[in-house]
């Protein structure tokens, strides 16, 4: 080999081995679960909303496409237009 290659191999080992040595020794040590079972919370601590601003815009923005036909045009989309549009004229979803 050349010398100015063992030169690079030798400074990349030294500082692999100096990040091993700083980063074994920097972590903290994992907390450990006792044995036992653990309470579920059994009530929602985050009110959820039906309705919003964000969700009536991401609606509108699918109402406006177009559907498009073709084996590979609107595999995704199609979908989600159609849906919107049932969303938007108030026919209920789960009801399909």
């Amino acid at each position: 080999m050349k010398p100015g290659k063992n030169k690079l191999i030798l400074l990349v080992l030294i500082a692999l081995l100096i990040g091993l040595v700083f980063g074994n020794f920097q972590k903290e040590p994992k907390p450990t679960l006792k044995p036992r079972n653990i309470e579920v919370p059994q009530k929602r601590s985050i009110q959820w909303n039906n309705d919003s601003e964000f969700k009536d815009s991401i609606i509108g923005l699918w109402v406006k496409k177009k559907v498009e036909y073709g084996s590979k045009k609107g595999k995704v989309s199609n979908p989600r237009v159609l849906l919107a549009r049932l969303y938007f004229i108030g026919r209920p979803i789960d009801a399909l």
